[in-house]
């Protein structure tokens, strides 16, 4: 289905109830790195207790092996960022508002309970069918994970575009890290480009 930073995503079948879900399966150089099999799991049973209409569930994951794994919920109706990149220009005001609102609900649920995402951006914004008014936020847990593992090279884990002034210096992100993300997708939306133009860089 599609591979990024910090997993490779493959569709499967379910067989017990016949159902389509979504392996994300984490890339190794991560789960060489210390202690993650232990932080894996402790996310992973976090990211499972998020119960909301707009975050993508958690069915199952294993720490074990090579490859650590997580099966979400499949998601059909594709990424923000494809649909952004479809329109090839900003959405209508009342779609950008109601996939905003959604986000920001799902946001202000996960920080009431100590969970913050890191890494807020079209591409882990998901629809559930094609009609796309249904908006579900993935990869709780995956950013920080990724970002615990990657401290000692003096990477930014993140898209520059998103990330928040915080992030880039490489202080611990925050609620307002999510919002900041949150903020800068909103005008996406509504204007069909950045609110500037990002730029990649490292810290040390």
């Amino acid at each position: 289905m599609g591979s990024g930073a910090t997993a490779d995503v493959f569709m499967a079948t379910q067989v017990s109830v016949e159902r389509s879900v979504a392996i994300k399966v984490m890339h190794s150089h991560l789960a060489h790195s210390h202690d993650f099999a232990a932080r894996f799991q402790r996310e992973a049973r976090a990211m499972g207790q998020l119960q909301h209409p707009h975050i993508a569930r958690v069915i199952d994951f294993d720490a074990t092996g090579e490859h650590p794994y997580m099966v979400i919920e499949y998601l059909p109706g594709g990424s923000l960022r494809e649909h952004l990149d479809e329109q090839d220009g900003p959405l209508s005001p009342a779609d950008a508002v109601s996939v905003a609102s959604q986000l920001a609900d799902a946001l202000q649920y996960a920080h009431a309970i100590g969970m913050v995402h890191r890494d807020s951006k079209p591409a882990n914004v998901m629809f559930v069918d094609d009609a796309r008014h249904h908006a579900v936020l993935t990869d709780f847990g995956i950013a920080r994970l990724a970002d615990e593992a990657m401290t000692a090279t003096g990477a930014v884990l993140g898209t520059p575009a998103y990330i928040a002034p915080e992030q880039v210096r490489g202080e611990r992100a925050e609620a307002a890290a999510d919002q900041y993300g949150l903020g800068v997708m909103l005008y996406e939306m509504v204007t069909g480009h950045y609110p500037f133009r990002p730029i990649l860089c490292t810290h040390s």
